[in-house]
């Protein structure tokens, strides 16, 4: 039996052909970047977590919210601990780890990766969900780092787990394949998914990803992106305010990098 397969972006490219022919030209990048355009909800946003990797900045709506679901487990859980002291739990997973990090131990956890599939290594979204009691019925939030696997894994999330996650936190990686067309309709089909049902509040990119030149654009290989489900809304208008002051380097030692304008500036 052959080692199981964690699928990313360039897993399927590299099976469908990632040094396409054709290049994805300015015009089609630029429409993609202005899907990504946050808005101000009319909701103060608020950082969970660390003031380094493993905090973001979300809408300030947690009443109601029954628990937080977080793939991918780091060496801190400074985002999970905090959102338990406003009273919402969070469940782990993750097989690359052997448990919950330090101050942490507490929480529900899975050796499992969230994929494709119910096996004795993989857990789908929706699986995970219906093990425990505390996610059975109401809102949820979703925070998700888990290193690639987030472009097989969002599509595979059933539209009635999806309406009930009020908010969504994930670090999507490996963008610097968006020139090639293939991964380019993989990403663009999920954010039209995601944006039928959220709008951006808050776009971040990592700076220990760097970045790379795609087309004539400069792009963050990792880029932090917080959701909010749209009937919470209560005002619609884009940013501009990047960074935000609460806004910090996911990795302090290195160089920072600030969101490009044209990832919150709509094309004209």
């Amino acid at each position: 039996m052959g080692k199981p397969v964690r699928w990313t972006l360039k897993t399927l490219c590299g099976i469908f052909g990632y040094e396409a022919f054709r290049r994805v030209n300015d015009k089609e990048l630029s429409t993609l970047f202005g899907m990504l355009c946050p808005f101000d909800t009319g909701i103060p946003l608020v950082r969970i977590g660390a003031n380094s990797d493993g905090g973001y900045l979300i809408p300030d709506d947690f009443d109601g919210v029954q628990a937080c679901l977080s793939p991918g487990v780091a060496e801190t859980a400074s985002f999970e601990i905090a959102l338990e002291k406003r009273g919402i739990p969070s469940l782990l997973t993750d097989a690359s780890v052997s448990g919950p990090p330090l101050g942490a131990e507490h929480m529900r956890f899975e050796k499992k990766f969230v994929g494709l599939q119910n096996t004795d290594l993989f857990t789908t979204i929706d699986e995970w969900v219906s093990r425990h009691a505390v996610t059975r019925n109401g809102d949820l939030i979703l925070q998700m780092d888990i290193e690639g696997g987030e472009w097989a894994v969002l599509p595979n999330i059933s539209s009635q787990l999806l309406s009930r996650f009020r908010i969504i936190v994930c670090e999507f990686h490996q963008l610097e394949s968006l020139s090639n067309p293939f991964a380019f309709k993989i990403i663009k089909e999920i954010f039209e998914r995601l944006n039928t049902q959220f709008v951006v509040a808050h776009s971040h990119p990592n700076n220990a990803g760097g970045f790379a030149r795609v087309g004539r654009f400069k792009v963050p290989r990792v880029l932090e992106i917080t959701f909010l489900r749209r009937d919470r809304i209560k005002r619609l208008a884009p940013r501009s305010n990047f960074p935000h002051p609460n806004d910090f380097d996911n990795a302090p030692s290195l160089t920072t990098f600030i969101l490009p304008e044209y990832f919150y500036r709509f094309p004209q």
